[in-house]
Parts: C-alpha cells; structure tokens; sequence
C-alpha cells in the first residue's frame, strides 16, 4: 500500500478512536479525556493509539454482535446498588414489568420478560411448534428458531433472500400452508442487516392467516437509520398476530447480564408464557434494565458510535476491493470473493475472531463492529491475508 494510503487509513481509524474514547467511564485511559457537551466526539490532539502496539497480540472478539461498550454508568451505579439483593429471588418484577410498558405504550397484558431474548425465541417455539408444524424462516437468517423447531419435531422451510439480500415476503407468504405454526422474521436481519419496510411489513401482515402468529426479532432495532423501517409493535397493538422480540444485549450492552422482552398480541404472550422459566430475573440485571430503558443520551453515544465505525469500516474495506451488504446493525457482512472458511481459520490463527458461517453465502464473513482499535487490528491483519 502506497504511504500516502496507509497514512490515510491510520487517519481514518485515529478520528474513530477520538469517538471511542469519549464515552464516559469504557477504560481507564478514557476517564482524563474530554467530553464534549454538545456531543461532538472529536480526538484529542495527544491521543495516540499506542495502546494498540501494546495489545497487538490480545485476541479480538468481533464476532457475536456485542456491544464493546458495555452497559451505561447508570446501570453500573445501580447494579452497585443493589448487590444486597443479589442474595434474594426476584419473585416479582413489577417495576420492570410496569418499565416495559410505559416504555413501549402497551397493556401489560401484551408484556413478557424473558432471560435473555433467547428465552423468549424458546417460548414461542414451546408454544407454537411440535411434530406435525413446521416453522417458515429466511436463508440466511439467525438461526435459533429453526434449532429449537427442530428439537421439538418441528419442519423448517428456509426461503432465500432476494438479491438484495433482503427477507422475501412474497415467498414467505406463498410458503404458509395448514401446518404453518410460525413465521420468523429478523428484521434487521441477521447475518445481512437488511431491513424490512414497515409498508412491507404491513402489507404481508395483512396477507396473513389470522391463527399463524409472525415472530418479529427486534434485536438491533435502536441502530436502523433507515426512514423506511419502524418497529412492528404497532401492528401488535393492532391486533395482528404479531409477536415483536427485544434485547438489553445489543445496543444497552448488557449482553452477559440476560435480558429481553416480548411484545406482542395478549393471546399470545399468553400462549408463550406458560413456557417461562421460573424465577427467570436476578435482581442485578433488573436494576441495570430499568436505569438503561430511557437513558436516551447513552442510547445516542452508542448510535453515533456505531454508525462512525461502520462508516470508517466500510470505507478501509472497500480500499481492499471487497464489498460490504449495506447495513442497518451493528455489524457488516462483507464479501470476500473468495471461501471465506479458509480467512476465517487464517484470522482466528491471528487472534482475530470474526462471525461463523452463513450458507449458502459461503464467500461472506460476518464482522462485528468493535471498537477503533479492535476495527484497526481487523481491517489490518484482513489486508495482510489477502495481498
């Protein structure tokens, strides 16, 4: 790479760790930097990324979507304050119960909590599959459904993306028949973090059988920008056969504390929530969940953040000739040109660890969008493989 291009790139990637190191209280190094008031998370000009020399070996984990942040100084402080509790069941969450449905303006009635939204994914297939059903999903997709289907007896129909890399609604639709007992859709979608329109969405909610409930993933919904999108709890609200699924993991950063919600029509949180682990809270996560729920200022950090990185990202990845899908999460799948299985093996030598596999996009790595030196080591040791 010419001097004046590799200057560039390190340009690139030292503006993006003027964002990082801005929020408040990630690392000790962080602390004595300035923080704008006005939100502009521009570098310190003695900033310097020797830190990255220094942890040039450290593995690097960019590979299950996480938010490398971590949870907001307010669930921190609460979490603190509440390790008397930790001691005690959580037998009942009515604060956050109540939190939830303030936060999303529904009944209670239309409000279940899960460990995790792993848990609640679980539920719906206790509740909705068995031998005899089969659950409709995209491929790729995130493939937890199809697992927990097959485990109970469950078919799974997989329709492909379109070209664009997008759910094929159309498809799904004409895939339903009399032993259809779920519909997944991960919207943005994970691995391709595409998204589906909120008029699309309509318009194949309306094409829906009543009694077929649509489990809609809502995972990385805080990071779409995309003015077509909008969340489907609306469309719960309005009765249709909609469950919405939400997670603290993602853009809260509470991945290893256990969280999600469910909102969806009353019959069916009823139906799923029979199949609820008991006692499924601890007191910890709780209080983090309700100090985070309307932090709004964290919330846009993590926005900003996520959408500078992703840019930066993109553009180092492009300098390579390689091809990013356009991404609405916080995560880019990238086009290699190439098996991507053999990469995936020759990073993880280098202590960079990067997304599984996705057939059949079998030339495509999934790549979590980490912090500016986590991105620099990723982008660097990727360049050093492929010349």
């Amino acid at each position: 790479m010419p001097q004046e291009k590799r200057n560039a790139s390190r340009r690139a990637f030292l503006g993006l760790a003027g964002l990082g190191v801005a929020w408040a209280g990630v690392s000790s190094r962080s602390r004595n930097l300035q923080i704008y008031a006005n939100h502009t998370w521009a570098m310190p000009s003695d900033f310097s990324l020797q830190a990255s020399v220094a942890s040039a070996n450290l593995p690097v984990h960019i590979d299950s979507n996480e938010n490398p942040y971590g949870p907001s100084e307010k669930a921190i402080a609460a979490m603190k304050s509440s390790f008397a509790q930790a001691g005690r069941y959580v037998h009942n969450p009515g604060e956050l119960h109540r939190a939830l449905c303030e936060h999303n303006k529904v009944d209670s009635s239309m409000i279940e909590v899960g460990y995790g939204s792993s848990e609640i994914l679980k539920m719906a297939a206790e509740a909705f599959l068995g031998p005899g059903k089969n659950v409709i999903v995209a491929e790729p997709t995130y493939e937890s459904i199809a697992r927990y289907g097959e485990v109970y007896g469950a078919q799974t129909i997989r329709v492909p993306l379109t070209s664009d890399y997008r759910h094929d609604l159309k498809k799904m639709r004409a895939a339903v028949n009399d032993k259809t007992g779920l519909i997944y859709i991960c919207n943005p979608n994970n691995p391709t973090a595409t998204v589906v329109s909120v008029e699309e969405m309509k318009d194949f909610l309306t094409a829906m059988p009543t009694q077929v409930p649509v489990l809609i993933d809502e995972a990385y919904h805080h990071y779409v920008a995309d003015p077509s999108y909008a969340s489907s709890i609306q469309f719960a609200k309005a009765g249709k056969g909609v469950i919405v699924s939400r997670t603290f993991s993602k853009i809260y950063g509470m991945a290893g504390l256990r969280l999600g919600y469910a909102v969806g029509r009353e019959d069916l949180i009823r139906a799923i929530s029979s199949y609820k682990l008991w006692l499924n809270m601890n007191a910890l996560t709780m209080a983090a969940a309700l100090a985070s729920l309307d932090d709004q200022e964290f919330i846009g950090r993590n926005q900003q953040l996520n959408a500078q990185t992703r840019h930066v990202v993109e553009q180092q990845v492009t300098a390579l000739g390689l091809k990013c899908i356009p991404s609405q999460a916080n995560f880019l799948m990238i086009d290699l040109k190439r098996q991507a299985y053999p990469v995936l093996g020759a990073l993880r030598a280098r202590n960079v660890f990067v997304g599984r596999l996705f057939p059949p996009l079998m030339n495509h790595v999934r790549v979590t969008l980490g912090t500016a030196e986590e991105m620099k080591r990723f982008v660097e040791e990727l360049k050093e493989l492929l010349s």
